[in-house]
């Protein structure tokens, strides 16, 4: 029995282990915490995280945005301000830079999806 290389099948197989590679590497980067986003001071706010702290740095009135510690925020139609609620448009209001605030997050944002929405804020 004789045996030869065959060139083609040799490409077919190659051909066949690179694409399950890529599938692979593409399924295990669609698995990790891609949403996880770095901050100012180092560490990372990720998509689980329910609640951050900081200090505002600024507050949007026209978009209902606040930016704490140089990461930005959407907040929710209706909020929680020291368990009293409010909308987000009487929120900004009582809002204001250099206020240590600890946030309760929700998801992402349908109308800005970059942005994490606003739930609850805790004022010190």
């Amino acid at each position: 029995m004789e045996t030869y290389f065959d060139p083609k099948a040799y490409i077919a197989r190659m051909a066949t282990a690179l694409l399950r590679i890529a599938a692979i590497v593409t399924i295990v980067i669609a698995a990790s915490p891609l949403a996880a986003e770095e901050i100012a001071d180092g560490g990372v706010l990720t998509t689980e995280q329910t609640s951050y702290q900081g200090t505002i740095n600024s507050v949007h009135a026209d978009s209902f945005k606040i930016v704490v510690d140089d990461r930005a925020f959407v907040l929710a139609r209706n909020l929680r301000i020291s368990d009293t609620s409010w909308s987000r448009e009487q929120a900004v209001l009582k809002l204001s830079a250099g206020q240590r605030v600890t946030l309760g997050l929700g998801g992402i944002s349908e109308d800005d999806s970059s942005l994490r929405v606003v739930q609850s804020i805790t004022a010190y």
